[in-house]
């Protein structure tokens, strides 16, 4: 699966709220990522991912990809921190220890 698509998709799900829907049942997760790794579960995503690319790369380098990283990188440091923390919540290791 490529990074595109899980991102769009776990993103969208998120989102959603089926996500949250899934707590702990394992039947669920793992039916899902079957449907998503089966070869017709994963086209819309990729179709998804490739439009996106598509657009960044067709508006250049300083007003497509440079603007992109302007908004990506800190959505990534955001997203590091908060894994990072819920990580920490849930095993009780947290950094200042």
């Amino acid at each position: 699966m490529c990074n595109g698509l899980g991102f769009f998709k776990y993103a969208w799900m998120s989102i959603d709220g089926s996500m949250y829907a899934m707590a702990s049942n394992m039947d669920i997760i793992g039916s899902t990522f079957g449907q998503t790794a089966s070869a017709w579960g994963a086209n819309f995503w990729i179709v998804v991912a490739l439009i996106v690319s598509f657009i960044i790369m067709s508006m250049g380098i300083a007003s497509g990809i440079e603007k992109a990283n302007k908004i990506m990188m800190p959505v990534l440091f955001i997203l590091f921190v908060f894994t990072r923390n819920i990580y920490s919540i849930s095993t009780r290791i947290f950094w200042w220890i």
